[in-house]
């Protein structure tokens, strides 16, 4: 039996937007996972149930809908790139990598 979309968890969420994605878009981001996460995903996207076409389309939607709040676009980049390297990185590493981004940030094509 299908899930009810507000019994859907956030990996139950997950699982749909990548069966969603299709095949090679999903192996993209999987690629990117640890091999933990992927056999949690995996697990999931083989137990979901049947997932209906509006379902899949309400995930997708609140997905985009999700996106477009955390979007950099019209923000100050400097400090999305920031905020974003030292939560992936760590301030040491994160502030090495900036200091190299952003200095080349006011140049122009390869001249740099």
């Amino acid at each position: 039996m299908a899930k009810a979309e507000k019994d859907l968890t956030q990996v139950d969420r997950a699982a749909v937007l990548l069966l969603a994605l299709g095949m090679d878009r999903a192996a993209l981001v999987l690629k990117h996972m640890t091999p933990r996460e992927v056999t949690v995903l995996g697990t999931t996207m083989a137990s979901v149930g049947d997932i209906s076409i509006e379902m899949m389309d309400v995930v997708v939607e609140e997905f985009i809908v999700a996106v477009k709040r955390q979007t950099a676009l019209g923000m100050d980049t400097d400090e999305y790139i920031r905020t974003v390297l030292i939560s992936a990185l760590g301030a040491d590493k994160a502030n090495s990598i900036l200091d190299r981004i952003l200095q080349g940030g006011n140049t122009k094509g390869l001249s740099s």
